[in-house]
């Protein structure tokens, strides 16, 4: 690998990464600002938009270990590809829900596309001696 193809890939690694990063960070938060005003609009108490909160962190919790596992044997390329795309469309299911359950649905899985698709794939390329090791 020539030293301009190795910088490139290197390059491509890192922007990919970060822009997974930004993507699982935004996912995460996109529901603060207006959970109080979702929670009021519903009915629900404060418990329940707080169960609605944390099922984020539980659905990936649940799914990164296996996930990880995954993208190992099918590489990583799949993966964050199919996670972006199913968390674009989970985020679009969250911003037209108009009940709980729904609401619980597209969180679920914004977190699951999240967790499976975007966190173990994107960090083990960040290490990939391939991409990250400076040439000498």
């Amino acid at each position: 690998m020539t030293a301009v193809s190795l910088r490139h890939a290197r390059s491509t690694a890192v922007l990919l990464v970060t822009l997974a990063a930004f993507t699982d960070i935004l996912a995460y938060s996109v529901a603060v600002p207006v959970l109080p005003d979702l929670g009021r609009r519903l009915g629900a108490s404060p418990t329940v938009i707080g169960f609605l909160f944390a099922s984020f962190g539980l659905s990936v919790a649940l799914v990164a270990v296996p996930a990880g596992a995954m993208s190992d044997r099918l590489g990583r390329r799949g993966p964050l590809l199919a996670g972006a795309l199913l968390l674009v469309l989970s985020t679009l299911l969250f911003a037209q829900a108009r009940t709980l359950p729904w609401l619980f649905v597209a969180r679920f899985s914004q977190a699951r596309s999240s967790g499976s698709s975007q966190q173990p794939p994107a960090e083990p390329v960040a290490g990939d001696p391939a991409i990250s090791t400076p040439s000498t």
